[in-house]
């Protein structure tokens, strides 16, 4: 009995968790402001920030500690989906075309946050080095610092971009291969923290790790060759890149959606058991799979995952920085921090993404609206903030404040872009009409300069419309 009556409050709370993620995502959304702000807000809401201070047992009442076990995993699976979602979406030929820039950029907007989290480490080391009982490393904690402040959300960003049409302008692109060179970086940072913090070994564990991972990575990789070969959606195989992932030309049931689903969760397994996060797996599997199947397939995958990843699963996600986010304790001692966490994260992210844009020869338009992107954090900042409060690097007051930072400089995007953009700011309007250009998806670039035209005259009329000289 006892069982049932759990089984239905899990379901009573996975209903609630979709339904206020969703009001509140749509709610944001129309203040111009990622769909996962509000997400990320609706589950501060039902927690003790806000339902907790209007009903004292009430995060306690719908999400009693018997069940969140369950919506755990449960999210576990929607943040997996989603990480290997933009792994799938993640296109290296952006980064081997501009692979100098991008470079450039990516450290400039790294190295910066990171040595403005030395200072900041240093003083918020005495006042949150305990944590559940226990003494931080210094060291560990010192990174995680340098993590948390140099990530970039490539998730958010790209959602950003689209949302104003600058996700195929060379601007765009290059935004896009920086924040996706920062993720790789800042994800391997945080398995070095992960890594340090459960290491007994010493050095002789930090090899077997990285050795592991190797082996994980080429096998991530293998089986990606042989499950696209699953892949009867091919043109190549079905004659028709239309055909639905589930049954091929001749309406046989097909093995690759299936596959694809379950080697997602074991690919995260793998990772998981060696002692990294189960991400890591998830994500290298999307770009394995991504250069082994046609551009076609890749995107019915991302149609058929993402409306349940991101509207359902994901959001059961959010639940657990929120339960774990109650603003209200951090008081007025911890105002203080909250100013110098959110100074130092933008300072290194704005700076140093300026600067290195500048240094590539960017304008100064252009490079401001680069820094400004690089600020961009949102739901994979919450992802490593989540990892470092399970590893126990952070206590709760900490976490809060960082989740207060990431929500705060993601909402800060948007508004600074449109300030950026519009005629008349700044010195002059140096930024190319190319890199505003709204291109169709069919349009390609090359080296970050050419524009590969492949339908005519729809493309050249188009090209026409957004001020771009052609020269046939």
């Amino acid at each position: 009995m006892l069982a049932c009556n759990m089984l239905a409050r899990a379901f009573v709370a996975v209903g609630v968790i979709v339904l206020v993620a969703r009001l509140t995502g749509m709610l944001f959304r129309r203040f111009n402001q990622p769909l996962v702000i509000g997400e990320i807000v609706g589950g501060i809401i039902l927690g003790p920030t806000v339902l907790g201070a209007i009903w004292a047992g009430g995060p306690t009442t719908l999400f009693p500690a018997q069940i969140r076990p369950s919506l755990s995993v449960i999210g576990q699976v929607g943040l997996m989906l989603y990480m290997f979602l933009v792994g799938l979406r993640l296109n290296l030929r952006t980064v081997r075309s501009n692979k100098r820039m991008v470079g450039r950029i990516s450290l400039g907007a790294i190295l910066c946050p990171l040595a403005l989290s030395v200072p900041l480490a240093v003083y918020l080391y005495p006042h949150h080095k305990l944590v559940g009982g226990h003494t931080v490393s210094r060291l560990a904690f010192f990174l995680f610092v340098g993590v948390s402040l140099s990530i970039t959300a490539f998730p958010v960003l790209t959602r950003i971009l689209e949302d104003r049409r600058m996700h195929n302008t060379e601007l765009g692109v290059i935004a896009t291969a920086c924040a996706a060179v920062q993720d790789v970086l800042g994800w391997f940072m945080l398995a070095v923290v992960l890594v340090i913090v459960s290491a007994h070994g010493g050095a002789t564990h930090l090899v077997r790790i990285v050795v592991e991972a190797a082996f994980c990575a080429v096998g991530i990789v293998i089986v990606s060759r042989l499950v696209a070969r699953l892949d009867e959606t091919a043109p190549e195989r079905s004659g028709s890149g239309a055909e639905s992932l589930h049954s091929d030309a001749r309406g046989r049931a097909s093995l690759f959606f299936p596959a694809v689903f379950a080697l997602v969760l074991l690919c995260g397994g793998a990772t998981q058991a060696i002692g990294l996060h189960s991400v890591f797996g998830a994500f290298v599997f999307g770009i394995a799979l991504r250069r082994a199947v046609p551009n076609a397939t890749a995107e019915q995958l991302t149609n058929r995952l993402a409306p349940v990843t991101l509207g359902v699963l994901l959001p059961i996600y959010f639940i657990g920085p929120g339960l774990s986010t109650n603003l209200r304790a951090i008081g007025s001692s911890g105002i203080p921090e909250i100013l110098l966490i959110v100074v130092a994260a933008c300072a290194g992210k704005l700076l140093g993404g300026y600067g290195a844009s500048r240094a590539s020869g960017l304008s100064t338009r252009q490079s401001a609206i680069m820094g400004t992107l690089m600020n961009t954090r949102g739901l994979i900042e919450l992802v490593v903030l989540q990892v470092a409060l399970a590893a126990g690097v952070l206590d709760n007051r900490l976490f809060s404040e960082l989740v207060f930072m990431a929500v705060l400089t993601t909402m800060m995007t948007s508004p600074l872009l449109s300030l950026l953009m519009r005629r008349g700011v700044g010195a002059a309007p140096d930024l190319a009409r190319s890199d505003l250009l709204a291109l169709p998806p069919r349009l390609a670039l090359d080296g970050g300069r050419r524009i590969l035209v492949r339908k005519l005259p729809e493309d050249l009329a188009q090209l026409a419309r957004g001020g771009v000289d052609v020269e046939l």
